[in-house]
């Protein structure tokens, strides 16, 4: 029954002016969890004077998309050599979804789509190089959506340390 937060364990140094904040909220609601989400990002909404975003403000809101975040996706060796690799995975699902009339408007490709994690740990540079994607994406993420013809969205997990980003100022 422990709660731990704080500043990742690999930071060396915190500048003097730092703030780190917390909002937590106490699931009360006999509605279940998205009660208490709902209750959460009220508090963060109200706390930076934000209004809610509403349907039409975004495609992921308001189309129905597919997510990548899958065993498949996250386990490379699943997919062999005579399958191809992850956009001719993504072409045929695109390609098998029309044909069922299935009307998915956006992909979500989770954070295994860039090549760096194996190699660093994390993201150093956020880019789409056919050299880091050759292997899942061999004409990268502008190739991979001039083909689906659709948007998507890109998530990563985490910058490593030395990312040049950081010291961009």
């Amino acid at each position: 029954n422990t709660l731990n937060m704080g500043v990742q364990w690999r930071i060396k140094t915190i500048p003097s002016n730092y703030k780190l904040e917390f909002v937590m909220v106490e699931g009360k609601c006999k509605r279940g969890v998205s009660c208490t989400f709902s209750e959460w990002g009220n508090r963060l909404l109200s706390k930076y004077g934000k209004s809610r975003a509403t349907p039409e403000s975004s495609t992921v809101i308001q189309y129905l998309g597919y997510s990548t975040t899958a065993y498949y996706f996250y386990n490379p060796g699943y997919i062999n050599e005579t399958d191809g690799d992850y956009e001719r995975t993504l072409l045929d699902f695109n390609s098998y979804s029309q044909s069922l009339e299935i009307p998915y408007r956006y992909y979500l490709i989770d954070s295994w789509w860039y090549g760096e994690y194996n190699i660093y740990g994390g993201v150093w540079m956020w880019e789409d190089s056919t050299v880091l994607l050759k292997n899942r994406f061999p004409d990268g993420l502008q190739g991979l959506h001039n083909k689906l013809k659709i948007p998507y969205a890109a998530h990563m997990g985490k910058w490593v340390s030395n990312t040049p980003y950081a010291q961009s100022g």
